[in-house]
């Protein structure tokens, strides 16, 4: 009797010992078991939703489903119509797009036919327009004769856009840059060709146009080229327009304006 006493005395000192070496233990270790704890957490929650998303979705599919058998020709009818409308609104976007093209090459090769002597009208009403004053203003000599003004190209044709370009050259009276830039001699070539077709038009082109915000020819650009000046001109026309307004630039239609 005594010695089976003594071992249970035995067996439950021991057992105190161990217990009182658990809150030790896990004071050490208290880190890594929240981390446990929160990793289970959730892993937990990840898997409730993967199983709401799959449970949702099921009943989605269900749902759709029973609509479909439930309204199975409405659905084809409404998709063929959708179809139909689609397919309709493509072909009008298609032919619309066809009679603009078509209609821009009809007036590029109008232009081509007449460059030539669509060049020599806008040659001398340029010549016209270049007297002392606007000359000693934008730094040019004044031009003897209009044949003066003749480019090495005389003519430059963007096919992509279907516009035509005529170029004339002007002799400046220093080599430096213009003074006050291109944008300057631009902008008062424009205001003296607004200026005359107002009252006279242009020879061979057009009538007098009488809209100050209407002009039968722009003045694309001008080009420095040191001792001499490129002045591009372009007669108005529909793919003109279209190009400037992609370049953030707006002009004024001249669709009343009639072509001599």
């Amino acid at each position: 009797m005594d010695e089976w006493l003594k071992k249970f005395d035995r067996l439950t000192e021991g057992t105190v010992r161990r217990l009182k070496k658990v809150p030790s233990q896990f004071r050490n270790n208290k880190r890594l078991i929240l981390k446990l704890i929160i990793f289970a957490l959730i892993l937990g929650l990840g898997l409730m939703s993967v199983i709401w998303v799959l449970t949702a979705f099921v009943k989605a599919i269900e749902y759709l489903y029973g609509i479909w058998v439930e309204n199975t020709e409405l659905i084809i009818i409404l998709f063929v119509s959708l179809c139909m409308l689609f397919g309709s609104i493509t072909s009008q976007i298609s032919k619309h797009r066809e009679e603009k093209e078509r209609r821009k090459r009809e007036e590029l090769a109008r232009q081509q036919r007449n460059a030539s002597t669509q060049y020599a009208y806008l040659r001398l009403f340029l010549y016209k327009i270049l007297d002392e004053r606007l000359c000693s203003l934008i730094e040019v000599v004044k031009p003897v004769t209009p044949n003066i003004l003749n480019a090495v190209t005389p003519i430059t044709i963007d096919d992509r856009h279907a516009i035509i370009y005529y170029n004339f050259q002007l002799h400046k009276t220093k080599t430096l840059p213009f003074s006050q830039g291109t944008d300057f001699v631009s902008n008062l070539i424009s205001s003296h060709i607004i200026a005359k077709t107002q009252v006279e038009g242009i020879e061979g082109i057009t009538a007098p146009v009488g809209d100050s915000f209407i002009t039968p020819v722009h003045v694309d650009s001008v080009k420095d080229l040191g001792s001499t000046a490129i002045i591009v001109l372009v007669l108005d026309c529909e793919a003109y327009r279209e190009l400037k307004e992609q370049q953030g630039h707006s002009i004024q239609s001249r669709e009343l304006v009639e072509h001599i």
